[in-house]
């Protein structure tokens, strides 16, 4: 039983990306904010404190890895921070790190794994709100292998 569900920040200039992770994480039960600028995710921080934000590298103005550095000076390690970008180059990757974020992924989304390691990131930092059905780390059924599994897993940074 949860009292709240986790809340997630969704920043990306393409408003089709934008719709897609609002509507994906909504029927995960996630409460979703989406935005389309760097700077209204700061401002919007002041009233509202999100679990995660999943922000796209390449936005225009303020790019994501901005946004993700000014997240870190002014909130530490939480909340937990979601890359998402076109380019695989493992300098971007090296850059995502430097700027702190938590996870990489690579469009096309695959979005049953992106909610899978999304709920076990916030896991594993104790964020509360995720339902019994919700937290992966609670669940006793078996997984495959990691070598039999056929779904994309992201980059977890360190």
């Amino acid at each position: 039983m949860f009292n709240s569900s986790p809340t997630i920040f969704v920043v990306d200039d393409d408003s089709d990306v934008l719709t897609s992770f609002k509507l994906i994480l909504e029927q995960e039960h996630f409460t979703v904010h989406g935005f389309t600028h760097g700077n209204t995710v700061l401002d919007a921080m002041e009233s509202i404190r999100p679990d995660a934000i999943v922000v796209d590298i390449n936005l225009s103005g303020n790019s994501g890895l901005w946004v993700a550095e000014k997240v870190q000076a002014l909130h530490g390690n939480q909340p937990v921070l979601v890359a998402i970008t076109g380019d695989n180059r493992r300098t971007v990757q090296k850059a995502c790190l430097q700027s702190g974020f938590d996870m990489f992924f690579t469009k096309p989304i695959r979005f049953k794994s992106f909610c899978e390691n999304l709920r076990l990131v916030l896991a594993a930092k104790n964020v509360p709100g995720l339902s019994d059905n919700q937290n992966p780390i609670d669940k006793s059924e078996s997984h495959p292998p990691e070598s039999e599994r056929t779904d994309e897993r992201p980059t977890l940074l360190p």
